[in-house]
């Protein structure tokens, strides 16, 4: 929602996390049933589903033993489209089933159920949060910053792994869960079609003081926290003005924003992520639902309404 950028030098985020979740699925070759399916497929080695480059392909490199013999299939959740965390959770996918292996013998050969794997995720979720938080960001720093630039915050990792609505201060390494505080108010996610890769982004930020950003996502926070939707659209309009005046906006998404303002049907449209090129962030009164979903409709642009479909974060399945 709010908070990038600022998080980089030490702040905070706000971050929802929504469905259609990702979904990696594991099959062992080894089984006959499984050999027998995937003999035809044109992605037998278990290190090509994901780019060798990838934070999750540089995972399954570090980690070859853990994956060997295993067919991986990963299905998209949001179509291809960029903005929605796809490389953050193919990482999150082949961490946890790496530390699943390490604390739970016997997953390979299916001998754990489903709610005893369940309750391994959910005892994670429960331990010293900067105990987890520093394992998880320290393994996918090593996977996915190659020391140039900005070192990514993570930010979004953790908010995929514990779903909902995500409040993470990077200082601390603490999160806190939050609700939807106004009923009358629905969000859209809206993808622009325009795309841009956060590390390629990041490798060529330095040198630049975020603390502004700070203070104004300390503002936006309070209001939330406040349920006070008028001052947190005005907070969070203030937060992508600092953005503009930073160079840190891209012109096309920021030209698609300001259309979709114009039409006094929304209380804040705000791009997410890397320059805001890929993800719009919407919020409307719920009686503007049905003009909305024509207006995005007649622009051809893709949306999914969200406040139903908060993400309940990592789960496990067999």
């Amino acid at each position: 929602m709010i908070g990038e950028y600022a998080i980089l030098q030490g702040g905070a985020a706000l971050i929802m996390t929504t469905a259609p979740n990702f979904e990696l699925q594991i099959y062992d070759l080894a089984s006959k049933s499984m050999n027998s399916q995937f003999m035809n497929s044109q992605s037998q080695n278990f290190d090509s589903v994901f780019h060798p480059k990838s934070p999750a392909g540089k995972w399954i490199q570090k980690n070859p033993n853990d994956f060997k013999n295993y067919k991986l299939v990963w299905n998209e959740a949001y179509e291809g489209r960029g903005g929605f965390g796809a490389s953050t959770a193919q990482f999150l996918a082949v961490w946890l089933w790496s530390k699943a292996r390490k604390l739970a013998p016997g997953i390979e050969d299916l001998k754990l159920s489903k709610v005893h794997l369940q309750n391994l995720i959910l005892n994670w979720k429960k331990q010293s949060p900067k105990e987890f938080n520093a394992e998880i960001l320290n393994d996918y720093w090593d996977c996915s910053w190659s020391g140039e630039g900005t070192r990514p915050s993570g930010a979004d990792l953790i908010a995929q792994f514990h779903g909902g609505i995500v409040y993470f201060d990077s200082q601390e390494q603490t999160i806190s869960k939050a609700q939807w505080p106004w009923p009358e108010a629905d969000v859209f996610l809206i993808s622009t079609g325009f795309k841009l890769p956060t590390h390629e982004h990041l490798s060529g930020l330095k040198d630049q003081n975020f603390e502004i950003l700070q203070t104004v996502f300390e503002k936006s926070k309070s209001s939330f926290l406040k349920a006070d939707l008028k001052s947190f659209s005005d907070q969070v309009n203030e937060y992508v003005k600092i953005l503009d005046s930073m160079d840190l906006s891209f012109q096309p998404s920021r030209d698609l924003q300001s259309k979709l303002l114009r039409t006094d049907l929304f209380q804040l449209v705000k791009g997410c992520g890397a320059m805001g090129v890929d993800v719009f962030f919407a919020v409307a009164d719920h009686k503007n639902k049905n003009k909305i979903e024509e207006l995005l409709k007649s622009e051809g642009l893709t949306y999914w309404r969200t406040l139903d479909d908060l993400s309940e974060g990592a789960q496990v399945a067999i």
